[in-house]
């Protein structure tokens, strides 16, 4: 109650609202999240690491597969988004397992060296359709390496 002004009264009082300190930004945290989701960060020693980005599909005359004919431009850029926003790394190796596929090799070479026991398939869903593509073409697309961080 404001003792200098008498025109106010016990139920005109101004409540009072805590300050909050502001929230500290975690620079870990904000970079583990970039890194998730594929966007551009500063890490630790100050290198800008790029933000993922569409890469250099398949040589469409020398691909056999011809991926380029059945995954369109628009199509191209909609799967790597959909792949970075799942943003936790297990969530996007998942998907990864899921698309591609381990089967018996189609083609056997006679020799003396060790023979092939396995083949890879790789697979992108494509209007509710599921394209077969090349390695080369999946990498690149999804811009992942090879081989998969442990």
């Amino acid at each position: 109650m404001d003792v200098g002004n008498p025109e106010l009264t016990r139920d005109d009082e101004i409540t009072t609202i805590k300050r909050r300190p502001p929230k500290r930004v975690n620079k870990a945290k904000e970079r583990k999240k970039s890194l998730n989701y594929g966007e551009e960060y500063i890490t630790n020693r100050g290198k800008t690491v790029a933000a993922r980005s569409l890469g250099i599909s398949c040589n469409q005359n020398t691909c056999k597969i011809r991926c380029k004919d059945k995954v369109s431009q628009d199509q191209r850029l909609v799967i790597p988004k959909v792949h970075w926003g799942l943003g936790q790394s297990r969530m996007r190796w998942d998907k990864i397992a899921k698309t591609v596929n381990v089967i018996a090799p189609k083609f056997w070479r006679t020799g003396t060296f060790r023979q092939k026991e396995t083949s890879r398939v790789y697979t992108f869903t494509v209007n509710d359709e599921e394209v077969t593509v090349c390695k080369k073409f999946y990498l690149h697309i999804l811009s992942i390496a090879e081989t998969l961080p442990c």
